[in-house]
């Protein structure tokens, strides 16, 4: 308390000042709980992933899209296969390539 009744205002305080200096304290002390809790939760999801949507439901919307695992990335072998609703269209690394010089990014 003592550091925020200020040096330059003497050794008393007006009634203001001191209603203000307990504000303020209220305020820091709740900011240091919120503090403490937002680390437990990250504790809890560090240990447990499967709870942060339970933790913090504003991150985890619960339109999230599953994500599929049967699908092997490393068998794609330096091409990507698009698949339009019209043809299947295959890019390769030198038609990516043109693609970048053509946006100057090559």
């Amino acid at each position: 308390m003592a550091d925020r009744q200020g040096l330059l205002q003497g050794r008393s305080l007006s009634p203001v000042q001191s209603y203000a200096n307990q504000i303020l304290l209220a305020l820091d002390n709740r900011r240091k709980i919120e503090e403490y809790v937002n680390n437990f939760k990250w504790s809890v999801i560090a240990a447990d992933p499967s709870q942060g949507d339970k933790l913090f439901p504003d991150l985890f919307p619960e339109d999230i899209v599953e994500i599929r695992d049967d699908v092997d990335l490393m068998a794609i072998d330096g091409e990507v296969e698009y698949v339009s609703e019209d043809e299947e269209i295959q890019m390769t690394p030198d038609m990516m390539q043109d693609l970048l010089n053509q946006f100057g990014q090559g």
